[in-house]
């Protein structure tokens, strides 16, 4: 009865041994080749766009409606309360703006993905596209944030005065492609494309004030990958 006894005791010892030494084994196996994945943010800019150039050189060249000879038909705009021949349909512009993303650090390899966030306010009555391009030190354009071309904005809806009601900010999220991540180094430009039409086919003269803009804020999630082997 005795050696019975030594050996149900013996035998909890032994097992929580085992368990002890394949616990240890396990640690060890699974740190060789844990990931730890982190992320951060960065501000990328803001860009303003007003068209207020574009009516001033109206008003510069007396391109009122006097000048309309009776019978002719024109595309009219209203700007300031004042009405004149419109000569552009569109008014668009480039803005450049220096952001070298090889400045972010070491860790450029480590990336696995990066979100773009963009917060577009548009003041105009009538349909904006927003496009954003990234470009390396020779201003060759690397890629662009929406692939399937401009951000159209439409029109917003307007009162009877024909003043825009309701333009709450527009918030897109857009993960970018991973060629963009593989050429990230060589980013140096973000060029930033603003797009305004000057007439909307539901009204006869839009009207245009000059406190309207067309402005984009843009910042960046960061998304990095790790490797314990690699420490």
């Amino acid at each position: 009865m005795k050696s019975g006894l030594k050996i149900l005791l013996v035998a909890p010892a032994i097992l929580n041994f085992l368990f002890i030494a394949c616990i240890d084994e396990n640690i060890r196996n699974i740190s060789e080749e844990l990931e730890i994945n982190s992320s951060y943010s960065i501000p990328i800019g803001d860009v303003i766009y007003s068209i207020n150039e574009y009516f001033e050189m109206l008003d510069f060249y007396g391109l009122d409606t006097i000048q309309t000879l009776p019978g002719d038909s024109i595309d009219l705009v209203e700007y300031e309360d004042s009405i004149y021949n419109n000569t552009r349909y569109i008014v668009d512009t480039l803005i450049y703006n220096e952001f070298d993303f090889s400045s972010l650090g070491d860790n450029l390899d480590k990336i696995s993905a990066i979100t773009f966030v963009s917060i577009i306010n548009n003041d105009f009555p009538t349909e904006t596209k927003i496009q954003v391009y990234f470009a390396d030190e020779s201003m060759s354009i690397i890629d662009s944030l929406f692939s399937d071309g401009p951000y159209s904005l439409p029109p917003p809806d307007l009162d009877n005065e024909g003043i825009p009601v309701d333009h709450p900010p527009v918030i897109i999220v857009t993960p970018v492609s991973e060629y963009l991540i593989e050429n990230i180094a060589d980013i140096r430009r973000i060029i930033t494309y603003g797009y305004v039409k000057t007439l909307r086919p539901d009204i006869d003269i839009s009207k245009f004030y000059s406190y309207y803009l067309l402005s984009i804020h843009i910042a960046a999630r960061i998304e990095l990958e790790f490797n314990t082997s690699e420490f």
